[in-house]
C-alpha cells in the first residue's frame, strides 16, 4: 500500500486509505519538520528551532530524541524510515507521497487543478514556531499564484461560469490584487453581468486610491475600456445549449470522498443523506460536482427541483418536469406530447446522442424519478432525496452515496468561508462551541454563519450561548426561509403514523445512539415490530451496525419537542431507564459476583443475553455513553432510587478501565440521590465510592472528608461491614500519599473487622491489603503469608481481580528480596489475570513493575517493550505522573 503524508492542512499519515495516528502535537511537529526537507539531512539544532522556536534548550533536545525514537515504529508501518546522519536526521521517502512536494510537482507540470485540490486548509496547521509561520506564508503565496494561474486556464477554456463565486471571495481577501480584479471582471462580463464588472472596476479604483494613493494599472484600465466598447473578442463563442444549474454553492467544503464516488459512479447516482436527511448537504454536493465536471458534458445541463418534501407546494409531477426539459431541449410547446409515456420517449430520444448532465433534486420517491431517467450512457444523472429510493437501485442499478455530517475541519472551513479570519481568531472558544452544537450539519452551520455575517458586531460568544442551551438551540437555528425545524417537519410529515410516534419517542432517549433492545423498551413493542427501517429510509435515523442506531443530536432535540405532547412520555422514559438499570446490574454481577448485592425495583426487563463477564464488559463498553446520559436523565426527573443504583452498576467497569473522571461524576450523582432518599446505609456506601474516586484522582483531602462522613453514618447505624470498608479505603488513601505505615495500620484494622463477618470475599480483601502494605514497609515474611492466604481465598470464590492483585504483591516480595525470576513469574501471572478481565488500570502498573524486573535481569529489549506498552496505557488514562516515570525509565535505557 502507498504511504502518503499531508501537510497542506492538519498533518496526516495515511497507509492506503487508513489514517495512522502519529501522536501528540510536538511529535507531529517533528515529523512535519523532516517532511518539508524530505531526503535531506536536518540538523538537530534546526529541528529544535523548527519545533520549539527560541524556547529550545537541553530538555527539548532530549525530548526531540524521544520523539524521533517513537516516530520510527509508526513510520515503519508505512515503509518509511528516519535515518541518523552526521549532525542530524533525514526522513527517507518518495517526495511525491508528501502533498507539499506533490503540489510543487503538479504546478510545474501545469496540472493546477490537481495541485490546488491537495489543499485541505491552513498548511502546517497547529504549528506556531517562527519557522512554521515562514513556511506557511511561502506555501500560501505559492497557492495564491497557482490559483490565479488556474483561473486563467479556466477563463481561456470558456469556463467562466465556474469562477464568479470563487473570484468574488478572492477579491474580498485580496482587495488590492489587480490580477484578481481583472479575472473577476472578465468572469462577470462573460457571464452577461457587464454592469457588475464595470462597477467592480470603480470599486477597485477607489480602494487603490484610498489605500495606496495610486490608480489601477494599465492592464486593468485596458480591460475596462474594452468592456465599455463592448469588444466582441472578450466573449468566446458559446453554443446554444441548456444551462439550468442553480448557482454553485459558495459555502461548500469537504466531501472529497463523496465527490470521488460521484465520478466513479457515472450513470444514475442517488445522493442520499444521513444525520437528518434534510440539511445534510445533498444539493450542495450534487451542484459542486456538476460544476467541477461541466467540461465533460458539452451539450449542457438540465436541472429540476422535484419538491418532494416542500412544506407548501405539492411535488412536481413527472409530466411537468418532462415538459420543462423538452422545452429546454428545443421542443416547441405545440409539439409537446400529451401523455407522460410519450413525453418520456421523446425525452430519451433527444438525449440519445447528447452528452448531458441531469440533476433531479429533492425527489419524493422512485415513481417520480423513473420517467426522467435518461437511458443514454452518454448522460450522467444525479438524484437527491431524503429517502433511499431502493427501487431505483434495484431496478436501474443506481449507485447510492449516503452523506454523513461534516468533520470538525470541514465544518470549520464552511464557517471560515463566510466570516473573516480575524473574527474567528478573536473568539476561538466560541467558534469551537458553535461547531460542537451544530454537530457537523451543513444547514445548521450555514444558518449560524449567515446570522454572524449579517451582524458583524455580534460576538460569536452570543451565538454560542444560544446554542449551548438546549431549550434555545433550535430557535437559534431557525430563519424565515429554511429553518431547521421546518426542514425536519417536512421529513416527518411524510412518515406513517407508527413511525412518527416512534420518532417522537426516540427524542426521549438521553443519548444519540441506542440499541434495538432499548428502542423496544422505550416503545414497549417487540423488536421485530419496530418501524425502524422507515426512519432509516427517511434518514431521520442511521443504522450504525446491526441492532444499533444513531440520531443526530439536533434531530433528537426536534424529536424531543415533538414528544412533549405524548401522553405516555413519562412511562416510556421510565421503561428505558429500567432497561439500562437491569442490564447494567446484570453486567456488574457478572464482573463482580462477590460484591454485596442491592435490591432493584420490579420490572419486566430481562438481560439473559449477557451470559458471561466478557459479554458484560463488551456491553458496558458499547453502552457507556448511554448509561452516563441515562443517569443524568434519571436525576433530572427525580428518580433518585434508580439514579444511585445505576451509578452503583458502573463501579467495577470504571475501576477496571481506569475511567476515574467518569467514576467521580457518577459517584457524586449517586451520593446526591441517596441524600434525597434519606437512606443512611446507601449514603454511607455512596460516600465511600466518592472517596475512592477522589483518592484515585489525587484529591486526598476530599477523599478523607467523604470517608469521615461514611464512618460516622456506619457507626451510627451499626454497620460493621461499612466501617471495615472505610478502613480499607483509608489504607488506599494512605498509600497514595506515600504513608505505607499508616496504610498498614488501616489494613490491619480492616482485617480485624472483616474477621467478624462471615464473608470469604472480605476476608480475602483484608489479607490482601495487609500483605501489600507489609511488602511496602519491608516485612516480607508477613507480606508473603498474608498475600498467599489472599490468593487462596480469592481463588476459592473465583475472584480474578483480587487474585491478580495478591499475585502482584507476591511479585513485589520476590523482587525486593532479589529473586527476580520468581518476581517475573508472578508479574506475568498477574498480567495474564488482568488481561482476562480487561483490567487496564491496574494492568498498567503491573507492566511498570514487570519492566523493572526485566531490566534487573538485564533484558533491556523486553524492558523497553513492556514499558512502552505501559506508557501508552498511562497516556490513554491521563495518568501523567506515572507516564513521566516511564518516560524517564525509557530514557535511561538509551
Amino acid at each position: 500500500m502507498t504511504t502518503r503524508f499531508n501537510l497542506l492542512g492538519e498533518l496526516e499519515m495515511l497507509v492506503g486509505d487508513r489514517v495512522i495516528e502519529v501522536g501528540h502535537a510536538r511529535k507531529r511537529a517533528v515529523l512535519a519538520a523532516l517532511l518539508v526537507d524530505v531526503n535531506k539531512t536536518v540538523s538537530t539544532d534546526q529541528l529544535v528551532t523548527r519545533v520549539w522556536g527560541d524556547r529550545g534548550n537541553r530538555s527539548t533536545r532530549n525530548s526531540l530524541f524521544t520523539y524521533v525514537s517513537r516516530l520510527r515504529p509508526v513510520l515503519a508501518e508505512g515503509g518509511v524510515a528516519i535515518e541518523r546522519r552526521s549532525g542530524g536526521y533525514v526522513l527517507v521517502a518518495d517526495p511525491l507521497t508528501i502533498d507539499v512536494h506533490l503540489f510543487a510537482h503538479l504546478v510545474g507540470t501545469g496540472a493546477l487543478g490537481e495541485a490546488l485540490a491537495l489543499w485541505r486548509g491552513e498548511a502546517l496547521r497547529g504549528m506556531d514556531s517562527p519557522w512554521a509561520v515562514e513556511v506557511r506564508a511561502r506555501l500560501d503565496a505559492d497557492r495564491l499564484t497557482a490559483q490565479l494561474d488556474h483561473n486563467d486556464q479556466l477563463l481561456d477554456a470558456g469556463r467562466h461560469h465556474e469562477l464568479v463565486a470563487e473570484l468574488r471571495a478572492m477579491t474580498v481577501a485580496q482587495p488590492l490584487d489587480e490580477r484578481v480584479a481583472r479575472q473577476f471582471m472578465l468572469a462577470l462580463y462573460r457571464n452577461g453581468r457587464q454592469a457588475e464588472a464595470l462597477e467592480h472596476f470603480q470599486r477597485l479604483r477607489r480602494t487603490l486610491a484610498d489605500e495606496l494613493g495610486v490608480d489601477p494599472g494599465a492592464a486593468v484600465r485596458k480591460l475596462h475600456q474594452r468592456m465599455l466598447e463592448a469588444d466582441p473578442a472578450l466573449v468566446p463563442g458559446t453554443r446554444d445549449v441548456p444551462r439550468q444549474l442553480p448557482a454553485e454553492p459558495r459555502l461548500f467544503t469537504g466531501r472529497e470522498r463523496e465527490l470521488g464516488q460521484l465520478a466513479d459512479g457515472l450513470g444514475t447516482v442517488v445522493v442520499s443523506g444521513i444525520g437528518g436527511g434534510g440539511g445534510i448537504g445533498k444539493t450542495w454536493l450534487a451542484l459542486r460536482w456538476a460544476y467541477e465536471h461541466l467540461d465533460r458534458f458539452p451539450d449542457g445541463q438540465l436541472y429540476v427541483d422535484l419538491r418532494g418534501f416542500d412544506p407548501v407546494d405539492h411535488p412536481v409531477t413527472p409530466s411537468t418536469a418532462l415538459s420543462g426539459f423538452l422545452s429546454a431541449l428545443g421542443v416547441a410547446a405545440a409539439d409537446l406530447p400529451s401523455s407522460v409515456d410519450a413525453q418520456a420517449a421523446l425525452y430519451r430520444s433527444l438525449l440519445a446522442t447528447r452528452r448531458m448532465m441531469i440533476v433531479l433534486d429533492n425527489a419524493a420517491d422512485t415513481a417520480q424519478v423513473e420517467p426522467l431517467l435518461a437511458g443514454s450512457p452518454l448522460c450522467a444523472m444525479v438524484v437527491t432525496s431524503r429517502r433511499r429510493l431502493t427501487k431505483l437501485v434495484v431496478a436501474h442499478g443506481a449507485h447510492v452515496i449516503d452523506l454523513d455530517t461534516l468533520s470538525d475541519a470541514e465544518a470549520h472551513d464552511l464557517i471560515a468561508r463566510r466570516l473573516p479570519a480575524d473574527r474567528l481568531a478573536a473568539e476561538p472558544d466560541a467558534v469551537a462551541e458553535v461547531l460542537r452544537w451544530c454537530g457537523g450539519l451543513p444547514l445548521a452551520l450555514s444558518i449560524v454563519a449567515s446570522r454572524a455575517a449579517m451582524s458583524p458586531r455580534l460576538p460569536l460568544a452570543v451565538l454560542a450561548a444560544e446554542l449551548r442551551d438546549e431549550a434555545d438551540r433550535l430557535d437559534a437555528l431557525d430563519d424565515t426561509e429554511a429553518g431547521l425545524r421546518s426542514v425536519l417537519a417536512t421529513s416527518c410529515r411524510a412518515l406513517p403514523e407508527d413511525a412518527l410516534e416512534l420518532f417522537r419517542l426516540l427524542g426521549l432517549a438521553p443519548s444519540t445512539e441506542i440499541s434495538t433492545q432499548a428502542v423496544g423498551a422505550l416503545a414497549d413493542m417487540p423488536i421485530d415490530a419496530l418501524p425502524l427501517d422507515v426512519l432509516v429510509d427517511a434518514h431521520l435515523l442511521t443504522e450504525v451496525h446491526a441492532g444499533r442506531y444513531r440520531m443526530h443530536d439536533l434531530v433528537r432535540l426536534y424529536a424531543r419537542e415533538e414528544a412533549s405532547g405524548l401522553p405516555n412520555a413519562d412511562q416510556a422514559a421510565l421503561r428505558l431507564v429500567d432497561h439500562y438499570l437491569f442490564r447494567a446490574y446484570r453486567a456488574e454481577r457478572l464482573l463482580y459476583p462477590q460484591r454485596p448485592d442491592i435490591s432493584l425495583p420490579e420490572s419486566d426487563v430481562v438481560a439473559e443475553d449477557l451470559v458471561d463477564a466478557g459479554a458484560a464488559m463488551e456491553w458496558l463498553k458499547q453502552e457507556h455513553h448511554s448509561l452516563l446520559a441515562t443517569i443524568r436523565m434519571a436525576e433530572e426527573r427525580g428518580w433518585h432510587d434508580r439514579t444511585w443504583k445505576l451509578t452503583w452498576t458502573l463501579t467495577t467497569y470504571h475501576f477496571r478501565r481506569g475511567l476515574t473522571h467518569d467514576a467521580l461524576e457518577t459517584t457524586q450523582t449517586g451520593l446526591r440521590a441517596t441524600q434525597e432518599l434519606a437512606e443512611p446505609q446507601a449514603e454511607a456506601l455512596a460516600h465511600r465510592r466518592v472517596a475512592d474516586a477522589h483518592a484515585r484522582l489525587g484529591a486526598h483531602e476530599l477523599a478523607r472528608r467523604h470517608l469521615e462522613h461514611s464512618i460516622d453514618i456506619s457507626h451510627r447505624i451499626g454497620d460493621v461491614a461499612g466501617q471495615a470498608q472505610c478502613r480499607y479505603v483509608l489504607g488506599v488513601l494512605s498509600e497514595q500519599q506515600g504513608d505505607f505505615a499508616q496504610g498498614l495500620t488501616h489494613a490491619r484494622a480492616a482485617l480485624q473487622l472483616y474477621m467478624k463477618l462471615d464473608r470469604t470475599m472480605w476476608l480475602a480483601q483484608g489479607h490482601a491489603a495487609v500483605g501489600w502494605f507489609s511488602a511496602r514497609t519491608g516485612d516480607y515474611e508477613q507480606a508473603r503469608t498474608h498475600s498467599s492466604a489472599a490468593v487462596e481465598l480469592y481463588r476459592s470464590i473465583e475472584h480474578v481481580d483480587g487474585e491478580a492483585a495478591s499475585v502482584d504483591s507476591l511479585g513485589l516480595v520476590a523482587y525486593e528480596t532479589g529473586d527476580f525470576h520468581e518476581a517475573l513469574a508472578h508479574y506475568e501471572r498477574a498480567r495474564e489475570l488482568y488481561q482476562r478481565i480487561s483490567g487496564v488500570y491496574v494492568g498498567a502498573d503491573i507492566l511498570s513493575r514487570l519492566g523493572r524486573t526485566h531490566a534487573a535481569l538485564g533484558d533491556r529489549a523486553a524492558a523497553r517493550r513492556v514499558w512502552q506498552e505501559a506508557l501508552e496505557m498511562y497516556e490513554t488514562q491521563s495518568r501523567e505522573g506515572k507516564a513521566e516515570e516511564i518516560r524517564a525509565l525509557l530514557a535511561d535505557l538509551g
